[in-house]
This record gives structure tokens, sequence and C-alpha cells, in this order.
């Protein structure tokens, strides 16, 4: 029987990887951010990032979807305001009854 393998050529470019990162809950303001690689035996490189990120005020009255679930005895949900204001939100069950903590 024969046997035989088959050799690949490494390559000097990695694969290209695509990352994301959501961070929620800032204030107004421009922020910059960086990667930093660790290796497997424990070296680290930091690499920063080209874009800088400007969180304004919003244009517009957004609510967000609640998370993690609903079904979780704590759940959170965003909101943006176009201006500041004093605000109330209320929760409401589905037979229209206002929750005991809102």
């Amino acid at each position: 029987m024969d046997k035989s393998s088959e050799v690949y050529p490494e390559t000097e470019q990695q694969p290209s990887s695509s990352y994301t990162f959501t961070d929620r809950g800032l204030a107004t303001g421009n922020y910059n951010y960086r990667l930093k690689q660790i290796d497997f035996n424990g070296n680290y490189e930091y690499f920063n990032l080209n874009n800088e990120v400007n969180i304004g005020i919003p244009l517009i009255f957004d609510l967000s979807q609640n998370y993690p679930n609903p079904f979780n005895p704590v759940t959170k949900i965003n909101f943006d305001l176009p201006s500041d204001a004093i605000t109330v939100l209320r929760i409401f069950d589905v037979q229209a009854g206002k929750s005991q903590h809102s």
C-alpha cells in the first residue's frame, strides 16, 4: 500500500480576522481603542486602531431592546434622548399592569 501526503507551502500572510466589540453606556466624547494581542507563550503586543469614535448627543429619541432577556429577574433597557431631561420609564406587563419596580 502506497502512502502519500500532501505538503502545503507556508505563506507569510496570516489569515485575516474580523473583530467586533460593543461598548455600552459611554458618555458623550471622543474615544480611541487599541487591541491587545496575547500569544500562547504569554508575550503581548498592542495595536492602536486607526479610527477615533465620536459619541455625540443623539438626534432622536431611541429605546433599545431589553437584555439579556425578559425572563431573567434583572434586565437592562438603554435609551437615548436628544437633550437632557427628567425622564420616567414605566414598565407594564402584558396585562397592562404596572411593574412593581418601575
